[in-house]
């Protein structure tokens, strides 16, 4: 249901542009409100409560105009994570019986993105396409170690590390129509796809055994579609 509602307000812009575009007085031709050659952007999101966060997935999400109408977007994401956790667990039926649970676990995920933009102007807004190559990486780690107390001390008696990275190759697939509302402030929607080759490898290690896999294959899938903002300079 939401998809739908977000295709249906990128339809409306893209066609805002279009009659925008046409109904407009010729007199403004020399407005500023348009792209400016070598101009720069930082693009952010504009989620449903109206704050602003990351675009596209990525930290850093910077575009460049090499003209008026060609474009290159470069996004960085870099995401990361680490907790411990300790439990202590006892038997009700034998208070003498204790076990402690610590499991440590930590993430990170670096991914970056560059798109070769076309834009098709519409007098002050245009509507854009493009493509370009997606590389991500990610590595997660866990570690669970329960310690028995039988005799009056702690002893070690099972441990397991599990071990997963993901590597993604491929091609992420854009278009979307951009307004702007001031010289140096635009407001934007697209739909984005990726199709991207995957390789993931895995280890989970106990004390008796130790399995690993690794598994490859395609995947080609959407996005849903993202409202956002751009500050130009």
């Amino acid at each position: 249901m939401f998809r739908r509602i977000s295709l249906t307000l990128l339809v409306l812009l893209v066609l805002f542009t279009i009659t925008y575009a046409e109904e407009i007085d010729s007199t403004l031709c020399n407005s500023n409100l348009k792209i400016q050659d070598h101009s720069k952007a930082l693009q952010f999101q504009i989620y449903s409560n109206f704050q602003i966060g990351q675009f596209q997935g990525s930290t850093i999400s910077l575009k460049r105009h090499l003209s008026k109408n060609k474009a290159l977007r470069y996004g960085i994401t870099l995401n990361g994570s680490n907790s411990d956790i300790d439990g202590n667990y006892r038997v009700i039926a034998n208070d003498s019986l204790s076990e402690k649970d610590i499991t440590d676990n930590s993430s990170i995920t670096i991914s970056i993105t560059t798109q070769y933009l076309l834009y098709h102007s519409a007098k002050y807004s245009y509507i854009f396409y493009g493509l370009g190559p997606v590389i991500r990486y990610s590595i997660s780690n866990r570690y669970d170690k329960i310690h028995t107390n039988l005799t009056g001390s702690w002893e070690l008696t099972n441990s397991r590390e599990q071990k997963s990275s993901l590597y993604n190759i491929g091609l992420s697939f854009v278009f979307g129509s951009e307004v702007f509302i001031s010289k140096s402030i635009s407001i934007h929607g697209e739909y984005s796809q990726e199709l991207v080759y995957e390789y993931r490898t895995s280890k989970d290690t106990r004390p008796d055994k130790v399995n690993e896999n690794i598994l490859t294959g395609y995947s080609f899938g959407n996005s849903e579609v993202a409202f956002g903002c751009s500050f130009y300079w």
